[in-house]
């Protein structure tokens, strides 16, 4: 199993009531729940590190999964923010620094947990942000990751 050194997500970073609205709206709030992970040393710098990546490569999965990543020195290691537009979307933010062990393994093990039809329909359909972090758990401990 490997390990992230810290707390990778919280429940403080996943909101179950997110907004559906620009992605740059969407960002920036994903941002703020990133922050709650005690993981970002500096905002603006992963915006614009994650903006920068956007540039490169759509953060769309699907037409109702969009995961926006990107290595940046704003934080110290692996994390990530969920935010559920409930029964419509899920938006993702996940970042790491260039130090984090594993960082690939983790991100593509989190884009084959979303895509999976049963867990994308257990996190539309979440009450709490403990519904979203269970059903993680559960289904990347199979990947031998943790939350």
């Amino acid at each position: 199993m490997t390990h992230i050194r810290s707390a990778w997500i919280t429940a403080q970073a996943v909101s179950t009531s997110f907004i559906d609205d620009s992605l740059e709206q969407q960002s920036r709030a994903l941002l703020d729940l990133l922050a709650m992970t005690g993981q970002v040393a500096n905002k603006e710098q992963v915006y614009l590190d994650v903006c920068e990546r956007m540039r490169h490569s759509s953060p769309q999965l699907e037409a109702d999964i969009i995961v926006s990543h990107a290595m940046t020195e704003g934080v110290s290691d692996f994390c990530a923010a969920v935010g559920i537009v409930p029964h419509k979307k899920i938006y993702m933010l996940v970042a790491w620094n260039r130090a984090t062990p594993h960082n690939l393994k983790h991100l593509g093990a989190l884009v084959e947990v979303l895509e999976d039809t049963d867990v994308k329909a257990c996190m539309l359909e979440a009450q709490s942000p403990e519904d979203v972090l269970s059903v993680l758990d559960e289904h990347l401990k199979h990947f031998g990751i943790r939350i």
